[in-house]
């Protein structure tokens, strides 16, 4: 059958009808079966019957016309109804392989008579299929005229809502089958506890749902509603149709966003909001206008209820960096999982630092049950009015309480002393890394961090270290006369000396096995070594010889370069033993070692 506006108006037809030639053809197709479809045959079989309805719908109030013209309304609009569920289920069907491109991409949506793919947030591409109604096909423009045609008389008889239910029970259910598609489905208190991966893919897969249905479903829903009732108030019949579509989406999204809680989860609901957002902005012009409505698009305003989940993750994740119970998992002060942690999930919230600003509206708490963060914590950023940096700020200090407790843990108050400036100094240089998270702790904090807590952990080291080793080289003479007198003595003498070597050979055997992986600490923690140990050693040596007149005395085990050379070389050996002769030579070609001063 051909197609075309030529085709409203036959040329061979008995027009205008009489009454009884209109009430003829309705009462004659009341009597066929309700299989049979005049919708099925040449349009200008249905386009007859319709001219027929128009004859009887003009006589209604016509006197001796009345009943006969109720009667004849009663079986039209019947019939009508059926043949309106006759076409829309025809075109609905049709549409069954039709599919259509989709690329999950904020800057490339598009539209065609292909198979649907989504970019996913792991970079892989996903197809799949979903139907959707060719508006500008010749067979479903003929279709939406006789559906429009007939929407009409039905207005015009007082009987639109009967189109308007048939409409909406067969869209729903073709709704419902993409949504299917999409692997929208009914989440369970099961789902509600997913393994991450799986809520990851859950996430990914309500995204592209989002953006299908809003950018391509809805869309040509509205259109294809718009096309049929054109001229009738149709925007109650569109939105019905697609409510049980959005509740379901909206099913899924609260399912996902009421599980349960992980820091994890937090970049995915990030992601989430901003691919929601994207979507929302991006609205079709001929959906616009419903969307913006105070019902429309409920799923593209979980933005609330997101922000509540994002407020309650920081601040869970906040209060377990406090709290955070693991001990030292690995001898020798080395940098801690937790540190490392806790800097690479703050450089994950930076990269998302505009969505998450959006949500981070409060300042943090500063008490984390019964430990309380002081207030000259955050003295130096009052009145900086970025709340997201004091949340960072805050975690950094959290993390820092935590650490200094986890020293604890080393029995050795040296080794906590390193394993502080290791984790210190980790932390320094990884947010220095990061130009925007720098710039959002600020130079004051930093300036605290790297100058006040940092050079005290490497200052609380050093002296440790070095006092044990200097307390058996100490001259007792001055201001010690008696011990002077009894100083004198071989014996005595042999005793100071063997104690520095036990002193010596324990702290080097031990310190042997530390860690420090930072090559500037660690040459700055060596040559502070022997700035201070090698003058009071040589000193040491020098008084004790010119005591026992130049005598050589066998116990006396390590020479000046001996001792440089053991320090320089075996302290902190763990990490980088294969470069220890490396930095040894180049240490010694120093002539006057100072110390090296490291960049944080």
């Amino acid at each position: 059958m051909e197609s075309g506006n030529h085709l409203l108006y036959p040329t061979v037809m008995e027009l205008p009808l009489s009454f009884e030639s209109a009430f003829d053809i309705i009462n004659r197709w009341n009597s066929y079966p309700k299989r049979v479809f005049m919708s099925d045959d040449d349009f200008s079989v249905i386009y007859y019957y319709l001219e027929a309805v128009d004859v009887i719908q003009q006589s209604v109030s016509v006197p001796g016309y009345q009943s006969q013209s109720k009667d004849a309304i009663r079986m039209a609009v019947a019939r009508l109804k059926l043949e309106f569920q006759n076409i829309i289920i025809s075109v609905t069907n049709a549409t069954k392989g039709r599919s259509s491109t989709y690329l999950s991409s904020s800057a490339n949506q598009s539209l065609c008579s292909t198979n649907m793919s989504s970019s996913m947030s792991d970079g892989t591409t996903t197809s799949y299929e979903i139907n959707i109604v060719s508006l500008n096909s010749p067979s479903t423009a003929g279709a939406i005229s006789r559906l429009s045609c007939i929407a009409k008389r039905m207005n015009l008889v007082g009987y639109i809502g009967e189109c308007f239910e048939v409409y909406k029970s067969v869209r729903m259910v073709y709704l419902e089958n993409n949504l299917k598609q999409l692997g929208i489905e009914k989440l369970s208190t099961r789902d509600l506890g997913l393994f991450l991966e799986e809520f990851k893919k859950k996430i990914d897969r309500l995204i592209r749902a989002a953006e299908v249905c809003y950018w391509i479903l809805f869309s040509s829903e509205k259109k294809f509603c718009s096309q049929i009732f054109d001229g009738i108030e149709h925007d109650s019949c569109f939105s019905e149709t697609i409510k049980d579509a959005e509740i379901q989406l909206m099913n899924f999204a609260e399912a996902l966003i009421n599980s349960f809680r992980s820091p994890e989860k937090l970049f995915k609901f990030l992601d989430l909001s901003k691919r929601l957002s994207n979507t929302w902005v991006l609205l079709d012009p001929t959906y616009f206008s419903w969307a913006k409505g105070p019902e429309g698009a409920p799923v593209l305003r979980s933005n609330d209820k997101i922000g509540e989940v994002v407020r309650a993750i920081l601040s869970d994740f906040e209060k377990s960096v406090a709290y955070e119970l693991s001990t030292i998992s690995e001898p020798g002060g080395t940098i801690h999982f937790l540190t490392k942690y806790v800097i690479d999930y703050v450089n994950l919230m930076v990269t998302h630092k505009k969505v998450l600003s959006d949500f981070i509206v409060s300042t943090p708490s500063t008490t984390f049950g019964d430990l309380v963060i002081p207030d000259v914590e955050f003295a130096q950023l009052a009145g900086r009015g970025q709340t997201l940096a004091l949340h960072f700020v805050m975690i950094i200090v959290v993390l820092r309480f935590n650490l200094e407790k986890k020293s604890k843990y080393y029995k050795d108050d040296t080794l906590a002393h390193l394993f502080m400036a290791n984790n210190l100094l980790y932390i320094v240089q990884a947010i220095r890394k990061s130009p925007e998270l720098e710039e959002m702790i600020g130079e004051e904090y930093m300036n605290k961090l790297s100058e006040n807590y940092l050079r005290q952990a490497i200052s609380n080291y050093q002296s440790s270290t070095c006092e044990r080793m200097l307390y058996c080289l100490r001259d007792e003479e001055e201001g010690h006369r008696f011990f002077s007198a009894c100083f004198s003595s071989r014996g005595n003498l042999r005793r100071r000396v063997r104690s520095f070597n036990a002193m010596f050979e324990k702290i080097h055997s031990t310190q042997a096995r530390w860690v420090v992986q930072h090559l500037e600490l660690r040459e700055e923690l060596r040559l502070s070594i022997v700035e201070k140990i090698i003058p009071a050693y040589a000193s040491f040596l020098e008084r004790f010889k010119k005591r026992g007149e130049g005598r050589k005395y066998a116990y006396i085990k390590y020479s000046v370069e001996d001792l440089q050379t053991l320090i320089i070389r075996d302290f902190f050996q763990k990490y980088h033993s294969n470069i220890a002769e490396m930095e040894l030579s180049k240490m010694k070609a120093q002539s006057s070692p100072n110390i090296i001063h490291i960049n944080t």
